[in-house]
């Protein structure tokens, strides 16, 4: 194996010497052009995750677009890239948390939660979108597969293989606001409207009436309302590309930062999306024989209330997680 060109950011994480890597076995998931796994290199001890894309597929911009997204700690950072033969080999963060697809699809949250959750991640993904829009990238592959939710309920974006520099395609910069659209929605009522076609046909209607009947939730009309409000400002950005500043999305993320759920609520959401990392027992209240819950970090709570996860899960316990995510 010859490694023809090396770029290591994190020497402490990974060797310059490409052949001392061990594989683990692990599979963290697949992106366009490859799958993520384990690895664990030999000199320095670490293990990283690994991605080998053939270099004919390779493009610097995914790169740029990476870099610039990790700097705001928005993306995982990336330890070392090496071209080696035909191949470009990518050495990065094991990211801790799940993917936005996992807890649309394995995790129940109530109305008020689910609302919660979605704002969190909408703020995160605009953050992101902004962050590249300005330095001239789309993602250009906007999914709830290629989003991780944190512990911290912050978000990072991962797989920059069709990432691009927009220069003046406006139209990628609709794909990726589409995609957030349909991301926010599915999160806030749980239907994602089908496609970046549909989302885009629903919204050119720009009728709350139109949108409510298509939409495939049990929502009130206020939280109907509100969901509309956002989803059109979101679309106003990239409504017509010679529109003056185009792609902006500032004004929605102004209005969803003075949002944002409550300290107690992202408490709540985050032990309902980490059970695993939360033990709760039944322990005798010395003096008075009642019972009270205690809450140790590794296990499982079956079946938490509420009242107890605003009493037991404070800040220290949110910053002590530890999960170590197998994405979807």
């Amino acid at each position: 194996m010859t490694s023809l060109c090396l770029y290591v950011f994190r020497k402490h994480q990974v060797s310059e010497n490409s052949r001392h890597t061990n594989k683990e076995g692990e599979i963290l998931g697949i992106g366009i052009n490859s799958p993520i796994i384990i690895v664990k290199d030999q000199i320095t001890g670490e293990i990283n995750a690994q991605k080998t894309i053939m270099l004919a597929r390779f493009d610097g911009d995914q790169i740029m677009a990476w870099y610039h997204l990790q700097e705001k700690d928005l993306a995982p950072e990336l330890y070392a890239f090496k071209m080696v033969e035909d191949r470009v080999v990518m050495n990065m963060e094991i990211m801790k948390g799940k993917t936005l697809q996992h807890v649309l699809d394995k995790i129940t949250l109530n109305s008020d939660q689910a609302i919660g959750l979605s704002i969190c991640v909408l703020d995160g993904l605009l953050s992101a979108y902004e962050c590249l829009r300005q330095k001239g990238y789309s993602h250009s592959d906007m999914h709830a597969g290629n989003v991780m939710i944190t512990p911290k309920l912050n978000i990072k974006v991962f797989d920059f293989d069709a990432a691009k520099k927009f220069l003046q395609n406006s139209q990628k910069l609709k794909e990726d606001v589409l995609e957030i659209i349909r991301m926010f929605c599915a999160l806030y009522s749980g239907d994602n409207l089908t496609s970046r076609d549909i989302a885009n046909q629903i919204l050119e209607e720009r009728s709350l009436e139109t949108f409510s009947s298509k939409l495939r939730s049990q929502l009130t009309q206020a939280q109907r309302q509100e969901l509309f409000k956002i989803l059109m400002m979101l679309f106003d950005s990239v409504a017509f590309p010679e529109q003056e500043n185009y792609g902006d999305t500032a004004d929605v993320s102004n209005y969803v930062k003075k949002n944002m759920p409550g300290d107690e609520m992202k408490k709540q959401i985050a032990v309902l999306l980490f059970p695993e990392d939360f033990q709760f027992k039944e322990v005798a209240d010395c003096g008075t024989g009642s019972k009270r819950m205690r809450t140790d970090v590794t296990s499982v709570w079956e079946d938490p209330s509420m009242e107890d996860y605003v009493l037991n899960v404070t800040d220290q316990k949110l910053n002590e997680l530890q999960h170590f995510v197998l994405a979807c």
